[in-house]
């Protein structure tokens, strides 16, 4: 009848949206949280209750996640889910919390900050720097959260598009169990480095991955056995 056929809408894949993308964080940085409740799952994300169902059913879509009867819910192909969330988190994440860059004012600010503050950590060179003391930073990766004008005047900060710090908006909302408080999750800290595309950086990256992540992908690969 020349009426042209439907054309096939392609599904939107919710896990990597920046929702998705902070409740996959949450679930690689706390692996067992994976088997609880979905309210349980978005309340330690930090995301709303109805993002997790379609987030989860994409996992299980994209072979990164299986029910197992009698054992609950686990993470597949961990490694690709790592890759590809450190990836789409330098695309979508990341700029939907960056705060803008930043000159201090006065020397090693940031010690001071994460003394003063628990919900102020440090990421990207500044933290795998102190994890490593392998690489010498020369960016300063903060994330914070409360008021932003406030935590500038109080750390005596002044906006500068080509200043050595950056501030992001921390969108974690638990406690990640190693003995550096004040730093970001080894995750995290690992993605900045890899954003960067700086091969010392890189090089940095790979250390970290080595020593904090790998283990994700050795436990699967040994129950594969």
């Amino acid at each position: 009848t020349g009426r042209k056929l439907p054309r096939a809408e392609a599904r939107p894949i919710r896990a990597f949206r920046p929702t998705g993308l902070q409740m996959i964080f949450a679930l690689l940085c706390r692996p067992d949280l994976v088997k609880a409740p979905y309210r349980r799952i978005a309340e330690v994300a930090g995301v709303a209750l109805g993002t997790v169902e379609p987030a989860m059913n994409d996992l299980k879509r994209l072979d990164h996640l299986v029910e197992r009867p009698g054992h609950g819910r686990k993470l597949t192909n961990v490694r690709k889910l790592l890759d590809t969330w450190v990836m789409t988190y330098a695309q979508q994440l990341r700029p939907k919390h960056f705060l803008g860059r930043f000159h201090g004012l006065t020397d090693q600010w940031w010690t001071t900050a994460t003394r003063q503050g628990l919900h102020v950590h440090l990421g990207g060179e500044i933290a795998a720097a102190q994890v490593t003391h392998y690489l010498k930073p020369e960016k300063i990766t903060v994330y914070m959260e409360g008021d932003l004008n406030d935590f500038l005047q109080r750390h005596r900060l002044a906006r500068d598009a080509a200043g050595e710090t950056e501030l992001i908006r921390t969108f974690w909302h638990f406690t990640y169990d190693w003995p550096h408080p004040h730093l970001a999750p080894p995750l995290l800290i690992y993605a900045d480095l890899m954003a960067t595309a700086d091969a010392r950086n890189i090089e940095t990256g790979k250390m970290i991955y080595d020593r904090y992540l790998a283990g994700l992908v050795r436990e699967e690969d040994e129950q594969k056995k």
